[in-house]
C-alpha cells in the first residue's frame, strides 16, 4: 500500500507527457499549414515519392512539379468556388419536419 503514491506518480507524468505532445503536434501541424507551407509541403512529398517510386531523371522530375503546381492551382480554385456553398450549408442534416 505505500507504493501507491509512487504508482500514481508514474501514471501522471505518462499521462501529462502524452498530453504535452498531443498539444506540441497540434501546434506544429497548425503553424505549418496554417501558414500556407501545407502545399508546399505536400508538392515536395509527392515530387520526391514518385522520383523515388520511378526513378525519375532531373527533366522528368521538374515536369512533374509543374504538373504538381498546376493540379494545386486547379485544385485551390475548385476550393474558392465551393467555399462559399459550403458555408451556407448546414453541417448537420436537419431533419425535415411535416
Amino acid at each position: 500500500m505505500k507504493n501507491w503514491k509512487a504508482i500514481v506518480g508514474a501514471i501522471a507524468v505518462f499521462v501529462l507527457g502524452a498530453v504535452a505532445g498531443g498539444l506540441v503536434t497540434v501546434g506544429v501541424v497548425r503553424h505549418q499549414f496554417g501558414h500556407g507551407h501545407g502545399g508546399q509541403m505536400m508538392a515536395n512529398f509527392i515530387v520526391r515519392r514518385l522520383t523515388w517510386k520511378l526513378d525519375l531523371d532531373s527533366t522528368q522530375r521538374e515536369q512533374l512539379r509543374a504538373i504538381v503546381h498546376d493540379s494545386q492551382q486547379d485544385m485551390k480554385a475548385v476550393r474558392r468556388q465551393m467555399q462559399p456553398r459550403l458555408k451556407t450549408s448546414s453541417p448537420v442534416p436537419r431533419p425535415k419536419c411535416a
